[in-house]
Parts: C-alpha cells; structure tokens; sequence
C-alpha cells in the first residue's frame, strides 16, 4: 500500500484511519506507545521467518480472532516453531 516508509507510529495512524485491525511480523509494534489509545487492534503474526509460507498457516487463527478483538489492543499469535520469547 506503499506505507514502508512511514515510521511505526505514523504506520499506525495511517493504519487506523483505513481498517480495524493490522497484522505485521514487526514483534517490536508491541513496544509502541499509547498504542491503547489507538482505535485499532494490532495483531502481530510470529513466525520462524516473516514470509508468506510462514505466515500463512496462521490466518485460521486470524480469522478466528477478528470477532473478538479490541481496538488498542494487541494479540500475538505464534506459530509452533516460532522463535516467541
């Protein structure tokens, strides 16, 4: 969508004024501050390798997730051979 080269706190702010929820492989979007002040969810993918046939055995559970998630939150949804610490 051409985002790459907004820094994470403006990634977020042009995020939030499109969708409801992001999903990334960038663990470090956690650590964003006043993230809870946000009206978006995050959702962060961890993963051996951040590609798409690492990845996409998650989407299951992305989708599972969606119903219920919570605007400032964030969800982390590992993969079983995830280097999660």
């Amino acid at each position: 969508m051409g985002w790459g080269e907004d820094g994470d706190g403006d990634l977020l702010a042009v995020a939030e004024a499109e969708f409801d929820a992001l999903l990334t492989g960038d663990q470090n979007f956690r650590y964003q501050p006043n993230l809870r002040r946000r009206d978006i969810t995050l959702i962060i993918l961890v993963a051996r390798r951040n590609i798409l046939a690492t990845m996409a055995p998650l989407m299951p559970q992305v989708l599972a997730l969606l119903p219920t998630v919570e605007p400032g939150h964030v969800y982390v949804i590992p993969t079983g051979d995830s280097l999660e610490p």
